[in-house]
């Protein structure tokens, strides 16, 4: 029940999802609008305590990394089993 609830870590899928939902409604614009700039002051805030972390910041891939995660946790319900290559696993 655990991962099924994992869900509730995606920070902008379920706002966008909602959206959707809401048919882009106030409310659907205004919980983006407030989830989006958290996420990324989260990003900027994990990168200032995180050691070892090089390079430039690249907030825009925020939204990409976000709803492929969401749509990797959601096409793991699809299946019953596990394969690494030709070998299943379960």
């Amino acid at each position: 029940m655990g991962f099924a609830f994992s869900f509730m870590t995606e920070a902008l899928p379920l706002p966008v999802l909602f959206g959707f939902i809401s048919h882009f409604s106030a409310a659907g614009a205004m919980v983006l609008a407030a989830t989006l700039p958290a996420r990324i002051l989260l990003h900027y805030l994990v990168r200032a305590a995180a050691i070892g972390i090089t390079g430039p910041a690249r907030p825009w891939l925020i939204p990409a990394q976000d709803c492929m995660r969401f749509a990797v946790w959601a096409m793991s319900f699809m299946g019953s089993n596990v394969r690494c290559g030709f070998k299943p696993l379960i």
